[in-house]
């Protein structure tokens, strides 16, 4: 289930709101991943990758980026990964639709303007009555919203929490590195396809051309 819940500003990390309160994990200290979610949010911005996922020990954080603002989420390392990115994408639409019925369609203008932590720290209401309904991954309502999921989970970019919290570059660096590295191995794989292609054909070429050359010698003379 989700169990921390952060909104932030993505190009400064500034919290708009949070959902600190740990349900469901008695006895659990989570000051330690509140720091970690603090030091991620602290690397965002709006050149991050738009969606990712960062692994530390038995829990996952997930995050998404839309239109300047992060929405991130602390789960169990097995909760099925489009249950939290569908409960950030509802508390996304959530959060958009109060901000518009609460300021208009200029709501982006007053995120920009906020210079305090914790400004919108009331949808924390909506943030707990969310979390309830995601709760149960094996509930009927739940297991629908899987089958339902139309949002493509597969190429969502995912590190260890120390590949990113040890190193001083910020994540669209790391993501710009992760990806400049995909498309090395992608070529070097096209490259070794071709070569193991070539050596097949250098193999067999002597041979084919034996047999073309008997067979054009024999057609010519029987003809």
């Amino acid at each position: 289930m989700p169990i921390l819940t952060f909104i932030a500003r993505a190009h400064d990390g500034n919290l708009l709101t949070a959902s600190m309160e740990v349900a469901g994990a008695p006895g659990m200290n989570f000051d330690s991943y509140k720091q970690q979610a603090k030091m991620i949010l602290g690397k965002i911005n709006n050149r991050s990758p738009s969606k990712c996922s960062f692994e530390s020990g038995n829990y996952t954080f997930h995050y998404i980026i839309s239109e300047g603002v992060c929405y991130m989420t602390l789960c169990e390392k097995g909760y099925d990964k489009r249950l939290a990115f569908g409960f950030l994408q509802d508390i996304m639409e959530a959060f958009v639709q109060d901000l518009i019925a609460e300021h208009g369609n200029n709501y982006r203008a007053v995120i920009d303007r906020v210079d305090h932590p914790y400004a919108f720290i009331k949808f924390d209401k909506v943030i707990q009555r969310k979390r309830r309904e995601y709760k149960n991954p094996n509930s009927s309502k739940n297991m629908q919203r899987i089958k339902s999921e139309l949002a493509d989970i597969t190429n969502i970019m995912r590190m260890n929490i120390e590949e990113v919290l040890s190193r001083g570059e910020r994540l669209e660096d790391v993501g710009r590195s992760s990806r400049s590295l995909l498309k090395r191995s992608k070529e070097f794989e096209k490259k070794a396809t071709l070569l193991n292609y070539w050596k097949l054909m250098q193999k067999y070429m002597a041979g084919i051309a034996c047999f073309l050359i008997v067979f054009l010698v024999l057609y010519f003379r029987f003809m």
